[in-house]
């Protein structure tokens, strides 16, 4: 990614939000470089759904130490359902985290297209596996191909943080999320708005995608 277009973008939501101003002034700035660990990424952002961002690392960890810090697909596929619930996951999980591996293994989907293809198709390839939702397939935009104009509208943190940096009495829905973005002119910058809400959040146990 074109670290002169990423500034170009901070400069962008600075000029028209001073929501971002102000973040953009006190974190670091948002640089991701395009990753080609498709699977496994797929396979982590599985493993921290609904979960916070510590307990979602430890489960990571011990998923990682056993099948590979490049998952072997092959002994995830062949793996007994139990021998990978005993790491932490949920049967549901089991099950969403075989399907990728199956989806790789047999070639399912057009990955290598992926570089090449709009967000849109990307996400209508991604859903097709099971377990593979629009939340997940955003975040493989995001932080895997490093697209800059994605808006995550189901997400739990960027609800929380809009309410809070924004002085809304509760968390916006996707609607009132999608109003934000257009009135502080945040396309096609969204990635980066979504990534300086998420570090706008201190919470402990907040959960988060930033990695």
């Amino acid at each position: 990614m074109n670290r002169k277009e990423i500034m170009k973008g901070i400069e962008h939501l600075a000029k028209n939000d001073p929501v971002m101003k102000r973040l953009s002034e006190t974190i670091p700035p948002f640089y991701y470089e395009e990753r080609t660990s498709y699977a496994k990424d797929l396979i982590t952002a599985i493993l921290g759904q609904q979960l916070s961002t510590k307990v979602a690392w430890k489960i990571e960890q011990r998923f990682l130490e056993k099948f590979g810090d490049d998952p072997d697909l092959r002994a995830i596929y062949d793996a007994e359902h139990d021998e990978i619930r005993a790491l932490g996951l949920s049967n549901a999980k089991v099950t969403y985290v075989k399907a990728i591996a199956s989806a790789f293994l047999n070639n399912e989907l057009h990955f290598h297209k992926f570089p090449e293809m709009p967000d849109e198709d990307i996400i209508r390839e991604l859903v097709k596996i099971k377990g593979v939702g629009e939340w997940t397939a955003h975040m493989f935009l995001m932080f895997t191909l490093v697209r800059l104009n994605v808006l995550p509208t189901g997400d739990l943190g960027i609800k929380r943080t809009i309410m809070l940096n924004y002085g809304l009495k509760e968390m916006p829905n996707p609607k009132k999320i999608k109003q934000i973005s257009k009135k502080y002119k945040w396309a096609p910058y969204n990635t980066i708005a979504c990534y300086y809400l998420w570090k706008s959040d201190d919470e402990p146990g907040a959960t988060s995608p930033i990695y």
